[in-house]
């Protein structure tokens, strides 16, 4: 059982800080949104504020730059100063106004890295792991410390590991059941979802991952990386006569045949034989329903 691409996120601080506050631990569940930890707030808060003054500093400078401009047009009108002050004036104005859209950018990156002081799910799910203790300091880099890890239950595959030789078989949208020893006796209705390019070797024999994803509720029961059993149904015959592979011999030229019990004795007879599931083997044609095979090891089986 593995969880779907997205259903399992580590979540940690955009910024470096202290740690204040953890208000989750393993095993809670949480909702998406819902708040995980606090950082330090001291220093981003003295920030802000700064940021606040300098905007309201850069306003006040703009306010006067404007009146100042103003009353030199005025002046201007009425030949009472000369054009060169008034241009000056006005370059002042377009200088007070750059500063305001400055301080305006530099208040809202302040608010910005205020907030990343507060960690929040990004997905709804079950804590899995928690990083880090209260009052410990963690440092933001290239890759994001890991606070809490989030897992959402309900988004868990199964990865199957189908040999080379039956891979082809396989097709997206199969039924399949999974079952566990953890929980003798029950299974889950599934299908399949994807048959993956991605292979790996076991006992010297290429296999092939193939998804299934669940069709029913399982979370009272399976697990991330429990080990389960799938079975894939590829095809489906009714009504049909089977026998065990061991009753199944061949000759020299390679055709098969079964040893027939009558009362007669022991005789040969030709046989058809389909497809191989486990340790039974579809008989096509060549056997009709109650007559006796002899086994080769002596068993007898009717069919």
């Amino acid at each position: 059982m593995r969880p779907q691409v997205g259903a399992e996120i580590r979540v940690g601080p955009r910024i470096s800080g202290i740690l204040t506050r953890l208000y989750v631990k393993v095993g809670d569940s949480v909702r998406k949104g819902e708040l995980l930890a606090e950082l330090d707030r001291t220093e981003l808060e003295v920030a802000v504020e700064e940021a606040r003054a300098a905007l309201d500093e850069a306003r006040a400078e703009l306010s006067l730059a404007i009146a100042s401009a103003r009353r030199l047009r005025q002046l201007s009108g009425e030949h009472l100063t000369s054009q060169a002050a008034l241009e000056e004036a006005e370059v002042q104005e377009v200088v007070a106004q750059a500063a305001v859209r400055r301080s305006e950018s530099q208040l809202r990156r302040a608010e910005v890295e205020l907030s990343y002081a507060t960690i929040t799910a990004p997905i709804a799910g079950t804590v899995t792991s928690v990083g880090t203790r209260q009052g410990e300091t963690v440092a933001a880099s290239f890759a994001v410390p890991s606070l809490v890890t989030i897992m959402d239950l309900s988004r868990l595959n199964v990865e199957a590991f189908i040999d080379e030789v039956d891979i082809g078989r396989i097709l997206v949208g199969q039924s399949a059941t999974i079952a566990t020893d953890a929980f003798p006796g029950k299974s889950f209705k599934g299908h399949v979802i994807a048959v993956t390019p991605q292979t790996e070797l076991r006992q010297s024999v290429l296999h092939y991952v193939v998804l299934i994803g669940l069709d029913e509720d399982y979370l009272s029961s399976l697990r991330p990386e429990m080990s389960v059993v799938a079975s894939i149904v590829v095809g489906e015959n009714r009504q049909v006569l089977s026998l065990p592979t061991s009753a199944i011999q061949r000759d020299e030229d390679g055709r098969t045949f079964v040893s027939i019990l009558s009362e007669q004795g022991i005789s040969r007879r030709d046989v058809s034989v389909g497809e191989i599931r486990g340790t039974q083997v579809e008989i096509k044609a060549g056997l009709s329903a109650g007559e006796v095979v002899a086994l080769p090891r002596g068993g007898v089986e009717q069919r």
